[in-house]
């Protein structure tokens, strides 16, 4: 099969959300507009919305920047497959297995990425990336135990899948949804990272490493993290970051989070029509909290919370 050239000048971009993350959909489209050198960008907003004043948000957003397109696409995962759920997610998790429905059959690369993200840094040297005949890039977790887990041998590692670049011409050729729904309906009560563990266990062979500043998760960025990799090398992801990724429970959007790049956050919130929008969980015991975590090391932190836990079993 030929695969068709992709176009270094034109991006096509999937981001999927719900209502309650429509805002930082807009963050972190407004922060890869700000740093990208491409010349056209073509956005497609996946998700199930309820709230009628999203899509005109949107368009207000849109109507700043000549250089981008966008759709709404409404989609509900529930209408297209009968997939298992759990308390704690929904199956619109799955939605970007869906991917190239959403493009037409000309785009020949996408760029998927997760809503808790923002982009600090160029975003065409990725786009025009040469992934070696791989069906998608994908940024590994070093030192993770999911290898084991999953079964998957330890030369491929196990990647995060919050920033994923497509090679969607031969995603369509191998046809992977049929392979990836029946893995989670067999395999759901074992799924610790959902879509995640899905791609990794079915397509680990299928996929090219990006370098970690294309997808910098949040333990990068802990003190206490005990990543294995050099601390000089650590140091250097995070300065040279280019999408930064806020996994994890902690958020930007969150009084308590100590993230070092939580005021890029708000920046590019601001360049939106979100832009009145609240930091949550702001209060006086909070800011007590907010106060503990800055002044105190982490190490003494550790120790007085080792401390407690000891106390509670005496």
């Amino acid at each position: 099969m030929t695969y068709s050239h992709i176009d270094p000048d034109h991006g096509y971009f999937l981001l999927c959300a719900n209502d309650r993350y429509a805002p930082h959909v807009a963050a972190c489209i407004a922060s890869l507009l700000a740093n990208s050198s491409l010349k056209f960008h073509d956005f497609r907003i996946v998700g199930d919305f309820k709230d009628e004043a999203i899509a005109e948000k949107f368009s207000a957003f849109f109507a700043d920047y000549p250089s981008a397109s966008y759709e709404i696409i409404d989609f509900a995962v529930d209408d297209h497959a009968e997939l298992p759920t759990a308390q704690h997610w929904s199956s619109d998790t799955f939605s970007r297995f869906w991917v190239h429905e959403f493009f037409p059959e000309g785009v020949s690369r996408v760029l998927y990425l997760d809503a808790d993200m923002i982009v600090v840094r160029d975003v065409a040297p990725l786009w025009r990336m040469d992934m070696a005949n791989k069906i998608f890039g994908a940024v590994s977790i070093p030192g993770s135990e999911m290898t084991a887990k999953l079964s998957i041998p330890e030369e491929y590692g196990y990647f995060n899948n919050g920033v994923l670049l497509f090679d969607l011409a031969r995603w369509r050729a191998r046809q992977p949804l049929p392979m990836l729904l029946d893995y989670i309906n067999a395999h759901v009560a074992h799924l610790a990272y959902l879509d995640q563990d899905v791609l990794n266990a079915c397509m680990h062979k299928d996929r090219f490493p990006l370098d970690y500043r294309w997808n910098m998760i949040a333990p990068f960025t802990w003190p206490e993290s005990f990543i294995p990799l050099p601390h000089a090398e650590q140091k250097r992801i995070v300065r040279e970051a280019a999408i930064v990724h806020y996994n994890g429970a902690s958020k930007p959007w969150q009084f308590l989070n100590n993230h070092p790049y939580k005021r890029h956050y708000w920046k590019y919130l601001k360049q939106t029509p979100w832009a009145g929008m609240k930091m949550q969980d702001a209060s006086l015991s909070n800011l007590h909290k907010w106060l503990y975590d800055r002044l105190v090391p982490w190490q003494l932190r550790k120790a007085v919370d080792r401390m407690r836990k000891a106390g509670t079993h005496d």
